[in-house]
């Protein structure tokens, strides 16, 4: 399950929490005034649009906890940073809450953590100010020990259409691999076991794992995909969409699901037993003891 720190419990950030919240994911609402983190803690909201029915469900449902204590993003995988960036007398916004609350969370980061910025605010942000303000207080390195990306938020604060989980999202990033966690994060995730036709061969000619990427992502969902036997899409005539996209280099958690669709031995001997993302196997190739609890065949 995703665990995720939200930095900022106002218009932005309570109806962000909600969502994730919504969608399964475990998260932890972090503001430095206790007037919020108590009210959500007891199932009550303060915003006139957010009902308090709302955040009483998802209390609970065990996903929604709030605190003053910042020191608590160490158990998150992600963290969200939506405060405020008002303007400045010079019409530029105000990064000093921003910066404040990367200090505080900076000594705080583990290695593998995803950080992102939602705030208002400038491009190159996350790559000069924020990035060395983490730096600095982690003594980690953004893009390599740790990932950071800027999604701006969309928030429309009184549009009754507007719906945080129909806004679409741009986002920005450090590298590829902070690009593949904020993504992951941000939708419908999924990863592909396997792009060779058959097992342990690297022809990929008649794939239909092709096919099945075209459809999800046909339907909005991010597709990636593994194959220690096909590193790198080649080039071909019926997919030359798809030329050149690489391999992720592992089996990964961070996913909405897994779908394995070539039964290549790697995959007979995984052990997915703990993973709490579900597994659609179209080959049954999983043994029964080494399949999560959520394992479906196709």
């Amino acid at each position: 399950m995703k665990s995720i720190a939200i930095i900022g419990l106002g218009y932005v950030g309570l109806p962000l929490a909600l969502q994730f919240a919504r969608s399964g994911c475990r998260v932890l609402g972090l503001d430095i005034d206790p007037a919020k983190t108590d009210a959500l803690n007891a199932g009550r909201s303060y915003i006139a649009h957010v009902p308090a029915e709302a955040v009483a469900a998802q209390r609970a449902a065990g996903l929604l906890e709030a605190a003053t204590d910042f020191s608590r993003v160490a158990e998150c995988d992600s963290i969200l940073l939506c405060v405020p960036t008002p303007l400045s007398a010079h019409r530029d916004p105000d990064l000093s809450c921003v910066l404040e609350n990367g200090r505080a969370i900076a000594p705080h980061l583990a290695s593998g953590t995803l950080v992102v910025l939602e705030s208002t605010t400038y491009p190159g942000t996350i790559d000069t100010d924020l990035r060395q303000v983490l730096e600095l207080g982690s003594g980690m390195t953004a893009g390599i020990d740790f990932h950071l990306a800027f999604s701006p938020e969309r928030e429309d604060p009184g549009n009754p259409d507007s719906k945080v989980a129909t806004i679409p999202k741009v986002v920005g990033d450090l590298s590829p691999a902070c690009l593949e966690k904020a993504l992951a994060l941000y939708r419908h995730a999924i990863t592909a076991l396997g792009l060779a036709y058959k097992a342990n061969v690297d022809d990929d000619r008649e794939s239909p794992t092709y096919k099945l990427i075209e459809k999800l992502e046909a339907r909005g969902a991010t597709v990636n995909y593994h194959d220690p036997h096909l590193p790198v899409i080649p080039r071909t005539r019926e997919h030359a969409q798809y030329s050149g996209r690489v391999s992720v280099s592992e089996i990964s958690p961070d996913y909405d699901l897994i779908l394995l669709s070539t039964a290549h031995d790697g995959y007979r001997e995984h052990d997915f037993s703990s993973d709490a993302i579900p597994l659609v196997d179209t080959r049954n190739a999983v043994r029964p003891a080494r399949r999560p609890a959520k394992y479906s065949k196709a």
